[in-house]
């Protein structure tokens, strides 16, 4: 009776190890599945002569996360570069909400010690120069690491993020005195095309398309703006901000960073296309680490 519980127990795992194989594309598994199972099959055998269930346990433990890694990267690898496409959205995604919360940590933590003591405070809810730096730092830093550049040429796309980030912030502070100049709806365009414009610099080495970028990345941060400032919270003051509110803050600066990544994703893919022909391996080796 003990043995064949450790025969069902194979006979169980091969079923739910070929279940679990259909995370892969189905040209992949019509070449690799009977290769895989077999393979499967032996560490099985060998882990449960060793130690028994909790060997297969353990076997499993290991097994998931690979499959599930390698999957991936077979079903998102491809000519359109889905991966690419991914890592871009996840990355403009976190570069919102990670800047807020930062300020929150430096800002509102002296702030309610402040309120304990019954010291007086004036600050107030942003430093919109710190908070625009911030951005642009963490914004730089992400989307850079998606492109597979060498590090100069990185560090360039950041300092590029900073600049534009910080100048749209302080455009939007000379607002008025720019809409007697321009009108309305020109120091509207100027503001979100500020970060494109420099951004575009760095996208230009040799490339001609990379001017579609200007109108891309204003089209993205004119509606992750309005994404942001139609969360009711943002604008209350520091001070009076709880964990609640704060993660109400932080789930719209996500959803504004989803929608500036969706809107400019498949534009940068575009400028980036003759690029990825003439560069190639020194250069993507330079990703993201394995």
């Amino acid at each position: 009776m003990m043995r064949a519980i450790p025969g069902r127990s194979l006979s169980l795992s091969l079923r739910l190890y070929r279940i679990l194989l259909r995370v892969y594309p189905a040209a992949f598994l019509a070449e690799f599945e009977d290769l895989l199972c077999q393979a499967f099959g032996d560490l099985s055998n060998r882990a449960v002569r060793t130690n028994g269930i909790r060997g297969l346990f353990a076997l499993w433990i290991r097994s998931i996360p690979d499959i599930i890694r390698s999957a991936f990267r077979e079903r998102f690898h491809s000519a359109s570069d889905w991966s690419f496409r991914l890592r871009w959205i996840l990355g403009c995604s976190i570069a919102i909400p990670t800047p807020f919360t930062l300020i929150f940590l430096v800002k509102f933590i002296p702030v309610k010690i402040r309120l304990l003591l019954n010291e007086p405070s004036d600050l107030v809810a942003f430093d919109f120069l710190l908070s625009a730096s911030l951005h642009g730092l963490t914004s730089g830093y992400l989307q850079s690491r998606t492109f597979g550049w060498k590090r100069p040429r990185r560090f360039l796309w950041v300092l590029a993020t900073v600049t534009g980030m910080t100048s749209s912030i302080g455009l939007l502070g000379a607002y008025y005195p720019l809409q007697t100049l321009i009108g309305q709806a020109g120091t509207q365009i100027l503001c979100v095309s500020v970060l494109g414009i420099i951004q575009s610099l760095v996208l230009a080495r040799k490339n001609i398309r990379a001017v579609a970028w200007i109108p891309a990345t204003a089209m993205g941060l004119a509606a992750a703006w309005r994404i942001r400032d139609a969360m009711p919270l943002v604008h209350l003051p520091i001070r009076v901000l709880g964990a609640n509110t704060v993660l109400l803050i932080l789930f719209g600066g996500l959803l504004a960073g989803i929608a500036y990544g969706v809107l400019t994703v498949l534009p940068l893919e575009w400028i980036l296309q003759p690029q990825s022909a003439q560069n190639s391996a020194p250069d993507v080796s330079d990703e993201f680490p394995a």
